[in-house]
């Protein structure tokens, strides 16, 4: 994908809203523009074709290219949103846990409000742009889940419609964000261990180009640090998401030297790893080992002991992107905002005193 080309689009068309080039007037020739922003005329020819489609610009044969006079007021409505989950691995659908929650929230307040949803999974390393851009013009607006591109985030951009990032990894000036409250909930996490007595206390952690991964390591160390406890870094083990790594990482633990009393894992997938390592190495929860997850997924109520973890109220995420994009949409906002849903412990029974 030629990014060059998103950027000049995006770049002419704010000119063209701002009044720099004003309706009626002629943009730069294809050789002047190549010459302004230092790129190829095939870039600039893309551009210019994408505004000409979009009725932001005219060719005018022999004389030049122009912005048109059309009124662009709003577009009409569709009364159709977006919802776009970034997936970052191949067994993205089989471990994706929070966002079909996040989405529920999602549909259900599109659907008070006379709206309906298209739902598309996307690998933003290798998007399906071709796909993407049929979508344009029939939605008023995107929702998009864990964002990691910046890529992407300026293809998304380039839509020029109303657009909100649940739980990215990247800071976005021209979207409004939802995130998870992940350092706060961590280092709650964090002390509800301490709070046992645990001193020796293990992290597994997601990926470290995740940003959640990273808040929730930070809370970590924050707990720690503030119970005057000493972090060994042999306990803190970063690996990716999936089930299959808490696996993983708890068999790691669990063969070192000297092995932990208590566990934090930074999500319930993780968790159940955890629960999956414990059964086969005989270790019992909670009395050898304390557990406690992040998310708040409806499947750890289920377990024996039940997981003790931070419900990130996913749902309710959803309903506050959707109600943001509602405001940008009706309101005609100017401006962006981030709103942070806050983490709340739900009890369960994988949490004991320390026995050392």
């Amino acid at each position: 994908m030629d990014f060059d080309y998103i950027k000049l689009k995006t770049e002419l068309l704010s000119l063209i809203q701002k009044g720099t080039y004003p309706s009626g007037s002629s943009i730069p020739s294809e050789r002047e523009l190549c010459l302004k922003y230092e790129t190829s005329r095939t870039t600039v020819r893309r551009a210019i074709n994408d505004l000409v489609e979009e009725r932001h610009l005219v060719r005018r044969p022999g004389k030049g290219t122009f912005v048109s006079e059309e009124t662009h007021g709003a577009a009409e409505s569709t009364d159709t949103i977006l919802f776009l989950r970034c997936m970052h691995s191949a067994s993205f659908l089989s471990d994706d846990v929070i966002y079909p929650l996040v989405l529920a929230g999602v549909e259900e307040s599109a659907a008070k409000s006379g709206y309906r949803c298209l739902v598309r999974s996307i690998n933003e390393n290798e998007p399906d742009y071709d796909g993407l851009n049929t979508f344009k013009g029939k939605i008023d607006g995107i929702i998009c889940g864990e964002l990691h591109s910046p890529e992407f985030y300026q293809y998304l951009t380039s839509f020029h419609l109303p657009l909100v990032l649940t739980s990215p990894s990247l800071e976005a000036e021209k979207a409004d964000m939802v995130l998870i409250d992940n350092r706060t909930g961590a280092r709650r996490a964090v002390q509800r261990l301490i709070g046992e007595g645990h001193r020796r206390i293990a992290m597994i952690g997601g990926s470290e180009t995740s940003l959640p991964a990273r808040e929730r390591k930070e809370g970590f160390m924050q707990a720690m640090d503030e119970a005057g406890l000493d972090v060994d870094e042999r306990l803190i083990v970063s690996t990716h998401w999936l089930q299959s790594d808490g696996y993983d990482s708890f068999i790691k633990l669990w063969e070192a030297p000297e092995r932990p009393t208590a566990l934090f894992a930074a999500s319930d997938l993780l968790a159940l790893g955890v629960f999956n390592g414990a059964a086969q190495w005989g270790v019992s929860i909670p009395e050898e080992l304390s557990l406690i997850g992040f998310d708040g997924i409806p499947l750890v109520s289920q377990l024996r002991p039940a997981l003790t973890t931070m419900d990130v109220r996913a749902r309710e995420m959803g309903e506050t992107s959707f109600r943001l994009f509602l405001e940008q949409r009706k309101e005609r906002r100017d401006y962006h905002v981030k709103v942070t849903i806050p983490v709340e412990i739900a009890e369960g029974e994988s949490i004991g005193p320390c026995r050392e």
